[in-house]
């Protein structure tokens, strides 16, 4: 059964934001999901699969509170993936690549930086959705 639930990353601007949404979790290690991703005048939306889902959401939620650290959301057979960072700054760094394959395939690099009070319902969110589906 399909969650429709969004995890979204606000980030206090308008040009920068990730958003999944239509999660559902497969093998329960598993993330099926569409994903939209802007920063600045990049964008991507499709639908994607990450394969750590449960050690991210744990890890992501440990960063939260400590306020340092890395963690990425990655594919076990892809290129795709999202990394979280945080600086010595506070600040969170997102980044990541995104791909289609296809005759004209396009490959999408991008990063964006947001503030550290962004990452904990972002993290709660993500939280929920594991554990409903799990």
């Amino acid at each position: 059964m399909e969650n429709m639930e969004v995890v979204h990353l606000k980030t206090h601007d308008d040009t920068q934001s990730l958003t999944l949404q239509s999660c559902k979790l497969v093998n329960r290690t598993s993330l099926k999901c569409n994903l939209t991703m802007k920063s600045r005048g990049f964008s991507y939306s499709g639908n994607v699969r990450f394969d750590n889902v449960a050690k991210f959401a744990e890890n992501i939620i440990s960063m939260s509170k400590t306020l340092s650290g890395a963690v990425t959301l990655t594919e076990e057979y892809g290129i795709q993936f999202i990394n979280f960072k945080i600086n010595r700054l506070g600040h969170v760094i997102v980044s990541g690549t995104f791909a289609e394959h296809s005759a004209n395939s396009q490959l999408l690099e991008f990063e964006f930086v947001t503030d550290q009070t962004c990452l904990e319902a972002f993290a709660s969110d993500l939280e929920l959705i594991v554990g409903e589906n799990s």
